[in-house]
């Protein structure tokens, strides 16, 4: 089973996924602007965006996910680079990891 990091502020709450899993799944392109994006992860926003994939990975892989939950007060995931579509994600398939979830410090 996969675990994901799920982080929380006071207002919103993003799931962490590689994005090359997201294209993995197809939907790469379905993934709005509301999430952002650092490096190789997508930071899925909770109201649909994570829903999304969550759909999508339970199609293809079956079964439930794990999620940490990890909660700041003031995340750095609001000055990360909007989510630009998939423009800029190298088209590979990535190998499902097991993330381990990161204690935050308040």
């Amino acid at each position: 089973m996969v675990t994901f990091n799920f982080y929380t502020d006071p207002g919103h709450g993003w799931l962490e996924v590689p994005k090359s899993l997201l294209v993995t799944l197809g939907i790469a392109e379905d993934i709005s602007s509301c999430s952002y994006e650092n490096g190789g992860l997508a930071y899925l926003e909770h109201d649909s965006d994570a829903g999304t994939f969550a759909k999508a990975y339970r199609s293809k892989y079956g079964g439930s996910m794990t999620v940490d939950v990890v909660h700041h007060e003031v995340t750095p995931i609001r000055e990360y680079r909007q989510y630009s579509g998939g423009m800029f994600i190298h088209k590979r398939t990535h190998p499902l990891i097991r993330l381990h979830g990161r204690n935050a410090q308040a």
